[in-house]
């Protein structure tokens, strides 16, 4: 399970709430379950959702419409997941798991730079403080 392939599952919306202008788009990057409230209530809507703060609009990521300058979407074009033995990160860059018992790194493909190993780790103590906070 520390293996980000076993975390790939594609997002796919379809019906009649969505607008005509998403029909046949493709979003091509990294999301999260957390992701799919802003992402579905501005497919629906048309505007851009700010009430869920853990949550990202995929469409924006990618590019469709213009919430987030282009330097930010790279920036913001990760993916997380975590268990017990501890945080995975993917990006465009590459895809590793980050061991809490060994403090060390393994690569799944490519390889994060020392930025993107921070950025991980970051997020996942922001995520943790939040929810213990609440």
């Amino acid at each position: 399970m520390d293996d980000p392939r076993s975390r790939h599952i594609p997002l796919i919306l379809f019906g009649k709430p969505i607008s005509k202008e998403w029909a046949g788009k493709k979003v091509d990057v990294f999301g999260n379950h957390h992701d799919i409230p802003a992402t579905v209530l501005h497919t629906i809507s048309g505007k851009s959702v700010t009430d869920f703060l853990w949550s990202r609009d995929l469409w924006d990521l990618n590019g469709f419409t213009n919430a987030y300058p282009n330097e930010a979407n790279r920036k913001l074009d990760f993916a997380y997941y975590t268990n017990e033995n501890g945080l995975g990160w993917a990006t465009r860059q590459g895809a590793g798991f980050y061991y809490f018992d060994n403090k060390q790194w393994h690569w799944w493909r490519g390889q994060l730079d020392s930025t993107a190993q921070n950025q991980a780790k970051a997020y996942l103590q922001t995520l943790y403080e939040d929810f213990l906070q609440k």
